[in-house]
């Protein structure tokens, strides 16, 4: 689970350096994979959906 974290946290502040900023949703979804509450393709649909209703714009 804590190297799940910290990819994650890499993952953010190397988007973060590019000006993209993970939200409070972002990381609802990130820590639940990091649980192990999502696998990767669940939380990947997540993602997909959030980004086809305009999320984050």
């Amino acid at each position: 689970m804590q190297l799940r974290r910290e990819q994650f946290a890499l993952a953010n502040a190397s988007l973060a350096l590019e000006g993209m900023n993970a939200d409070a949703a972002d990381l609802e979804i990130q820590e639940a994979a990091a649980a192990g509450a999502l696998t990767s393709d669940e939380a990947v649909a997540l993602y997909l959906e959030r980004a086809r209703k305009g999320a984050g714009s």
